[in-house]
């Protein structure tokens, strides 16, 4: 079988026929990291990862866990893992299938079309999925109603400067706080970082996304369980990161990831926004949903 996606896709969707679509790379409205094909027909959905030589292990995670929570339940998870990748067992078992790399694409196809079910509990996932969609759509708004205004900015490292000033508690950081290699300040069990000027902001916001994933999720037998400590975080900016044919997908994708994309308009302000996105009242709608 050929070996580049393309041809994969191609030789897949001739061998499982017209009742299936076979899309490589699809761009789904809220992620930024993931499956590599998605496979649809008969009613049955099948998203395959390919988990390469030297991907680490968080972010595995992290895409197994956004695709949980982004795809329909229903959904099967299948890994086509590299001869030479070593990957913990722990991690494999939250996926449905795993191809032997030696017969991946005819595992693949086989797995596809057959009538095998999510191995997880699916009504532990259904209640997870519907609690992460009542906090994505809390941090949307937010981020949305903030993106209509035209805010003055100041640099972001001086925002978070001033937050630590400020908040004395913040040099004291949590040992389950989110760890990220970039500066960053903690506010009420909040993070506040920052996306920088220079180079590419998409991939800068998917590494934060993964970060934010593997840190407010658990993942047990491929079920993301929400961290009691996982809170929304802020995503500082001077400008909005603008994708192609879809502007709005920056705004999305963060707020899916729990962050809340936000010009840096000032240490005050930031402060005000933070109260906002722990309201209990809000708060309480997506532990309870």
């Amino acid at each position: 079988m050929a070996t580049s996606l393309k041809g994969v896709v191609s030789t897949l969707q001739r061998e499982l026929g017209r009742a299936f679509y076979v899309v490589g790379r699809p761009d789904h409205p809220m992620l930024l990291s993931g499956p590599d094909i998605l496979i649809g027909g008969e009613g049955k959905l099948t998203a395959v990862v390919s988990v390469r030589k030297h991907e680490a292990t968080t972010r595995l995670l992290a895409r197994i866990t956004a695709a949980r929570l982004a795809l329909p339940p229903q959904t099967r998870l299948l890994a086509i893992v590299a001869e030479d990748a070593v990957v913990p067992q722990w991690v494999m078992g939250n996926f449905d299938e795993v191809a032997d790399p030696r017969r991946a694409w005819q595992t693949v196809r086989r797995y596809a079309a057959s009538d095998a079910s999510p191995r997880g509990d699916l009504g532990a996932l259904k209640e997870n999925k519907r609690r992460h969609s009542e906090k994505f759509a809390f941090a949307l708004r937010l981020a949305t109603l903030r993106s209509k205004h035209e805010l003055d900015t100041v640099a972001p490292n001086v925002v978070m400067q001033e937050l630590a000033q400020v908040n004395q508690e913040l040099q004291r950081h949590s040992e389950n706080a989110l760890r990220l290699r970039r500066p960053m300040a903690q506010v009420q069990g909040s993070v506040v970082a920052s996306i920088s000027a220079r180079g590419k902001p998409m991939e800068q916001l998917r590494t934060l996304c993964d970060a934010s994933f593997t840190h407010a999720y658990q993942l047990d037998t491929g079920i993301p369980y929400e961290k009691p400590d996982a809170n929304l975080n802020i995503l500082l900016i001077e400008d909005w990161p603008i994708v192609r044919f879809d502007p709005e997908k920056p705004l999305r994708s963060a707020a899916f990831g729990c962050w809340i994309l936000a010009k840096s308009s000032g240490s005050s302000d930031i402060a005000n926004l933070i109260e906002r996105s722990r309201d209990p009242k809000h708060m309480r709608k997506w532990q309870n949903a």
